[in-house]
C-alpha cells in the first residue's frame, strides 16, 4: 500500500513547468537532489526507494522518506505581464489536492470524464489552493486551472 501511495504522489506532484531536479526530502530534514540530466530512475524494492543514475545507485528506506518531487531550476528573471508562473499540483492523499504557484485570480474547475463540472470545496491560502476531494464519488476527474493547466486523478 505504501508503494502505491508513494507512486501516486510522485505521479501527481509533477509540476507543469520544465523540470530539472528530482528532490527527495527525508523526515530528518535532509534533502537529496538529483539532476534530471542524469536521468534518474525510481524503483520500489520491498520497503526501499531506489534511485539509479548512470553513476550511482542509492537506496532510501520508505519509512525515512517524507516526500519526493520534481522541481525546476529558477533564475531571477521575472515573468512578463500575462505569463503564468510555474503551477505545481501535489496530490498527497486521496482527499486533497494542493495547487501552488497561483497568483490568486485563477479559476479552478473539476470535471468528470463526461465533461460535467463537479462542485468541490476549495481553501485559498495565498498562492496555494487546496481542493477538497472527499465528497467526490469513485471515478476519474480532470482538474483544470484557467482551462490551461490540468491534472487527471483517479479516486
Amino acid at each position: 500500500m505504501k508503494k502505491l501511495l508513494l507512486l501516486l504522489f510522485l505521479t501527481f506532484s509533477l509540476p507543469i513547468c520544465a523540470d530539472s531536479h528530482l528532490v527527495i526530502e527525508m523526515k530528518n530534514s535532509k534533502r537529496h537532489i538529483y539532476s534530471l540530466d542524469e536521468k534518474p530512475t525510481l524503483k520500489f524494492n520491498d520497503d526501499m526507494l531506489v534511485v539509479e543514475t548512470s553513476d550511482i545507485n542509492t537506496s532510501y528506506h520508505l519509512d525515512e522518506v517524507l516526500k519526493y518531487y520534481f522541481t525546476e531550476e529558477t533564475t531571477d528573471i521575472k515573468n512578463t505581464a500575462g505569463e503564468t508562473a510555474c503551477i505545481r499540483f501535489t496530490y498527497t492523499d486521496k482527499d486533497c489536492l494542493h495547487i501552488s504557484g497561483l497568483s490568486g485570480e485563477e479559476q479552478i474547475r473539476i470535471h468528470d470524464i463526461y465533461g460535467k463540472t463537479i462542485p468541490a470545496e476549495t481553501i485559498n491560502d495565498g498562492n496555494t489552493v487546496s481542493v477538497m476531494l472527499n465528497g467526490l464519488d469513485k471515478g476519474i476527474y480532470i482538474i483544470s486551472v484557467n482551462g490551461k493547466h490540468t491534472i487527471k486523478i483517479h479516486r
